[in-house]
């Protein structure tokens, strides 16, 4: 491992805390503004959850960003007069999505395996808001795979974003659910000196910043994403992780913007 390296990313990370992550993830993570989008628009309200996680465990292998596929999820189900079948309008999303075209089949056989788990889980509601990882052994439980894959928790984390913005409680995600490891997450972690057990890295990390992991994930999703449209940001704690990663990554300069969190 690159031990100097993981101090000073301790170091930096540790000036964040669990509400001004919450706070940068409302304002700046675009698959969050785009899931506020689509639930003042959509109808009625109460498939907005159910499609949210389906949509979650079908984000992979996508043609496109994962900022444009999820707002083209959210302007396509803002713009249908009445959602009446949850699964069933999911498929007919996948059959038209122009950034999730890959596996298609094998992701509406997804889709279509969750429809009894998706009754349960609109029915039990405020139960799995209370226990999210509940959630996540229900949902791996109805597709047989492993709690701790990619797209299980990361279902998790944007079921949590949907039920803060249809307003459950701005609550934070327990430190028991751990990081997708995703290209990106892999990529930060390779550079860091971990290629084994990256998932139980990024659970240390989570205890000693005092932030779970899934919400580092937002964190370092965003500041990434800044680097890559050459974003500064102006908040002072943000512009070091993002200079920090931008070292670590080498990564293109970022240019001038004035775009970011005020100062603090």
């Amino acid at each position: 491992m690159q031990a100097d390296a993981i101090r000073e990313l301790i170091n930096i990370l540790s000036q964040f805390s669990v509400n001004k992550v919450l706070r940068i993830e409302k304002e700046f993570d675009e698959q969050y503004k785009a899931l506020e989008y689509l639930y003042r628009h959509i109808n009625p309200r109460k498939y907005f959850v159910a499609l949210v996680i389906l949509n979650a465990l079908v984000s992979y292998q996508l043609s496109g960003t994962g900022e444009q596929y999820w707002w083209e999820f959210a302007k396509y189900f803002s713009k249908i007069r009445r959602v009446e079948d949850p699964i069933g309008s999911m498929v007919m999303f996948l059959k038209e999505s122009k950034y999730n075209n890959r596996l298609r089949e094998v992701k509406i056989k997804r889709i279509e395996k969750m429809t009894k788990c998706i009754d349960e889980i609109l029915e039990k509601l405020n139960y799995y808001t209370r226990n999210p990882i509940h959630l996540q052994d229900t949902i791996a439980k109805t597709l047989r795979t492993k709690r701790e894959a990619k797209t299980i928790v990361f279902a998790v984390k944007m079921f949590n974003y949907a039920c803060r913005i249809a307003g459950y409680g701005n609550t934070a995600l327990p430190f028991e659910l751990p990081i997708p490891v995703d290209v990106r997450i892999r990529k930060i972690s390779e550079r860091l000196g971990v290629k084994k057990d990256i998932q139980g890295f990024w659970n240390k990390i989570a205890r000693m910043v005092k932030i779970p992991p899934l919400h580092l994930d937002s964190l370092l999703w965003v500041t990434m994403g800044m680097l890559k449209k050459g974003e500064k940001p102006s908040n002072d704690k943000m512009r070091k992780l993002a200079e920090y990663l931008n070292n670590l990554m080498s990564v293109r300069p970022y240019k001038s913007s004035s775009k970011g969190l005020e100062s603090g």
